[in-house]
């Protein structure tokens, strides 16, 4: 008695599957499509942001490199940095020697 109940109950059951499985397949479906729209929007959003990249090389407390970047991203996806800020200074060089000629 209590086996033909269960085998009842699952004919029942699987008779009205396959109609509630195309609601929610179709539900599933709808979810998936509003998730790769909000990918798309958030990766369009992405590609508008810029940022300040600085880098600063310190030994024994004193820095000794300072380095900003505008970065954003460019038509490829990749980073692209721009230096910004002070140029590096020029490194010592001794003035060329110059002959003095007077006659």
């Amino acid at each position: 008695m209590v086996s033909r109940i269960i085998c009842l109950f699952s004919l029942v059951a699987v008779a009205a599957f396959p109609q509630a499985s195309g609601s929610v397949q179709g539900a599933v479906q709808q979810r998936i499509s509003e998730i790769k729209n909000s990918i798309a929007r958030n990766q369009a959003q992405l590609k508008q942001y810029s940022w300040i990249e600085t880098i600063e090389i310190s030994l024994k407390g004193d820095v000794r490199k300072r380095e900003q970047n505008a970065c954003r991203y460019g038509p490829d996806g990749k980073v692209q940095k721009m230096p910004i800020g002070e140029p590096a200074p020029p490194p010592n060089r001794r003035p060329a020697k110059t002959q003095d000629r007077r006659e």
